[in-house]
């Protein structure tokens, strides 16, 4: 998700479009991000890497909200200009993907750490 999440803000960042409505990409990802993230406190993760997980995707799906407000229509009686969107996910970015590489190393299934497993139907 996180290339998806992204280009939403970057498409949000230019306010251009060919094909799609960049605020609803966003909206679509972000929901996405927090669909994961109460999958994720649904299974009651007991270790602290889950609340750390849990909080960098709100993180991410906070980005991307961001984003979906600066693309938002301002107000003409107003006089100061809309918020302007991120430059990307930034260091959330580079977080997320090191809890993952963690997560591979360190995480057990069928007595193999996960990054040893192949994808096809573990997903």
């Amino acid at each position: 998700m996180q290339p998806a999440a992204e280009t939403a803000i970057q498409r949000c960042l230019l306010h251009q479009s060919a094909t799609t409505d960049p605020a609803g990409e966003a909206m679509r990802v972000a929901t996405a991000y927090l669909v994961l993230r109460e999958q994720l406190r649904s299974f009651e993760v007991g270790h602290p890497i889950g609340s750390h997980l849990a909080t960098l995707l709100e993180r991410h799906a906070r980005l991307l909200d961001l984003a979906v407000e600066a693309v938002k229509p301002v107000d003409p009686t107003r006089a100061e200009a809309g918020p302007r969107p991120p430059d990307g996910l930034g260091p959330v970015a580079g977080q997320l993907v090191s809890v993952r590489d963690l997560l591979r190393r360190t995480v057990q299934i069928d007595d193999r750490t996960v990054a040893d497993l192949p994808v096809r139907g573990r997903l």
